[in-house]
């Protein structure tokens, strides 16, 4: 009876982990993957028997962590997933580092299944809170572009910020306007033309 309530306890726990790694990452979420891949951390980590060299379990909860992935995401190649994998790891290092403190922290004063619960909300947590903040900074980098500007022999390389608060558009190819800060300009200016800006600014 006790390891099967081990096994469900590892099954909800790494349901609820793979959620949370794919929704940092933006990825959809279908249901009968993310069991599979829960089913593949669960059943590997309560089935099988311990093993003896550290650097033998490092890799075997590794190579489980690949399948895990694989089976609950489609990811299109290894950089991906090895990027999926360590947010897994990270993320599930905190909710387990914040379930054991809870679980020490309330000894005898709570009942045994705080852990797990507080490792559940900690997953949650980190889903609903970090991953606006990493959607935005995806944007930021997103709109910031790598602009060449070129004055007879003069070529200087600059970052822009596509102007995302109008739709305003440059009448040669219709491209969207680049923002630039003026003082980027001002090697490729004249003296004269470079002070006549900076009043401007």
């Amino acid at each position: 009876m006790a390891g099967l309530a081990y096994l469900v306890a590892n099954l909800v726990f790494d349901y609820a982990l793979l959620w949370a790694t794919g929704r940092l990452h933006g990825r959809p979420a279908v249901p009968s993957r993310l069991a599979l891949g829960a089913w593949i951390g669960a059943a590997t980590f309560t089935l099988l028997p311990p093993v003896a060299s550290p650097a033998l379990l490092v890799l075997s909860c590794l190579a489980v962590s690949w399948l895990m992935i694989a089976a609950a995401y489609r990811v299109p190649g290894l950089r991906a997933l090895g990027t999926l994998v360590a947010t897994l790891w990270a993320v599930g290092c905190v909710a387990a580092g914040a379930g054991v403190a809870a679980q020490s922290l309330l000894e005898g004063a709570a009942p045994r299944a705080i852990g797990p619960v507080v490792s559940l909300v900690a997953l949650a947590a980190v889903a609903t809170v970090v991953r606006p903040r990493l959607a935005a900074a995806a944007l930021a980098r997103a709109l910031r572009v790598r602009v060449v500007l070129r004055f007879e022999r003069q070529r200087l390389e600059v970052v822009g910020l596509v102007d995302t608060g109008n739709r305003l558009r440059e009448p040669v190819e219709g491209l969207p306007v680049i923002l630039l800060d003026p003082d980027a300009l001002a090697p490729l200016l004249e003296p004269a033309l470079r002070d006549r800006l900076g009043r401007l600014a």
